[in-house]
């Protein structure tokens, strides 16, 4: 078997197991809070939203950090780096006796994580050209089954199980897949060349010899297509318009699993609906995206995008209306279907309106506005909850989603139909994107992206 098959299909299983080892912890928080003694319900909203939120605060700071040192060292070394100090930080969640301390711990597991990043960098990076599309595919696609079957066996295990032992089961999953890593995968890595040069830019000169300006030099090699995109008002607008939605889906996410207990639902079976409501968007996303995106190829990714957001806008708000869990269960996996539209449009459009060797840094930063997204919602989220119950956050969340879809109408331009406009195509936009970005700061290998 071919190297680089065999780098991704064991990426590809490691994937599943982090998605899936990450996605077991978030519906359960509530509960977690309160068994470490916090009993007012505002309150357990509250601290719930900031344990949430603390992860993806430390992850949206610290993400531009670990990409850049990934660039000079290697992905492998990240991905140990993310997989290794995350099975440990996680283990300590499940040790804590309090919920200071277990927000604490998930601002640290946000500021050492980006395993599933990594693994995305290092399959673009080292795998041939022609099959860089594929290769990502099965990352994605890995990620996406382990978000889904996530919520599902953590809902069993804490049906049977005290909440604690989710993190000890993700803990443990994510050692064996850090340690696969370790063993089996192997990267093909050179010091890039815009490394090469801020190095010898930075030693010493012998006298005589001018000293070019440090500071400009710097700003050449590496901030000049993020200034170039930054001065793009479309650009912006995209990039508001996925932190809105972001921002929408972030701030019910949180309170989810709190508002299955105030349904109908027999208490012997809590977790487990909890677990079947969080996995039932997601399923229903991962069927329809591929449908939306050859519905793309046809009619363009933004109108794709204005059906996605109208879509999803208009199931939020039966969500805040429903008695059952059951009645919950039916309109969230019907609203997943739309929200797998929304974001693979807005990076479709993304990426046909950014030259390809500025597409790895636009994608850059509109990962920045998810993490954003992630960040605000759940606090905003919290808030509302506390003040004007749980139901009030669904309804917030379909008001933004609306502005959100008036927005977007009015920012995105209509792409000129082809692949790169597809939102199915969008993994082989990235790795094109990844594959320029490497271009033209490294010395690639022949044959590998």
């Amino acid at each position: 078997m071919d190297r680089w098959r065999r780098n991704v299909y064991i990426l590809m299983v490691t994937s599943f197991v982090a998605a899936s080892g990450m996605s077991v912890i978030m519906p359960f928080l509530p509960l977690y809070v309160e068994q470490l003694g916090v009993a007012d319900p505002k309150a357990i909203s509250m601290w719930t939203a900031i344990a949430y939120s603390a992860n993806f605060f430390g992850a949206a700071i610290f993400s531009p950090i670990w990409g850049s040192l990934a660039d000079r060292f290697g992905r492998k070394l990240m991905m140990l780096r993310s997989g290794f100090g995350m099975t440990i930080i996680i283990f300590l969640m499940g040790t804590v006796h309090s919920v200071q301390a277990l927000a604490g711990l998930r601002l640290l597991n946000g500021v050492i994580a980006g395993f599933i990043a990594a693994s995305t960098a290092f399959v673009a990076s080292n795998t041939p050209r022609a099959h860089v599309g594929y290769a990502l595919g099965l990352i994605q696609g890995a990620s996406v089954a382990g978000n889904i079957m996530g919520p599902l066996y953590g809902g069993v295990m804490v049906h049977f199980l005290p909440v604690h032992y989710v993190f000890f089961a993700t803990s443990a999953g994510l050692l064996i897949a850090s340690t696969g890593v370790l063993l089996f995968v192997v990267e093909e890595f050179e010091r890039p060349v815009a490394v090469a040069v801020a190095v010898a830019v930075a030693a010493p000169r012998p006298e005589g010899r001018p000293v070019p300006h440090r500071g400009k030099t710097v700003s050449r090699l590496f901030g000049r297509g993020l200034s170039d995109l930054l001065r793009q008002p479309v650009f912006l607008g995209l990039l508001l318009a996925t932190g809105m939605a972001q921002f929408a889906q972030s701030t019910v996410e949180p309170i989810v699993t709190l508002f299955v207990g105030t349904l109908k639902t027999p208490p012997e079976y809590l977790t487990i609906m909890v677990g079947l409501a969080f996995s039932a968007a997601g399923f229903s996303t991962f069927i329809a995206a591929p449908i939306l995106g050859k519905y793309g190829d046809r009619h363009g990714s933004k109108r794709v995008l204005q059906l996605a957001l109208a879509g999803a806008a208009a199931l939020y708000l039966p969500q805040g209306l429903v008695q059952t869990s059951w009645q919950l269960l039916w309109v969230r996996l019907g609203l997943g279907a739309f929200i797998g539209g929304i974001m693979p449009s807005l990076q479709a459009i993304i990426s046909r309106l950014t030259p390809g060797t500025k597409r790895a840094t636009a994608f850059g930063l509109n990962q920045s506005a998810v993490y954003v997204g992630n960040f605000t919602g759940p606090l905003v989220g919290g808030l509302v909850s506390g003040w004007l119950g749980y139901r009030a956050v669904f309804f917030l969340a379909s008001v933004v989603l609306f502005c959100d879809l008036l927005w977007a109408t009015r920012v995105a331009p209509e792409p000129r139909m082809g692949p790169a406009a597809s939102a199915s195509g969008i993994v082989a936009a990235g790795a094109e994107a990844a594959c320029a970005g490497t271009e033209a700061a490294a010395t690639s290998n022949e044959g590998q992206a």
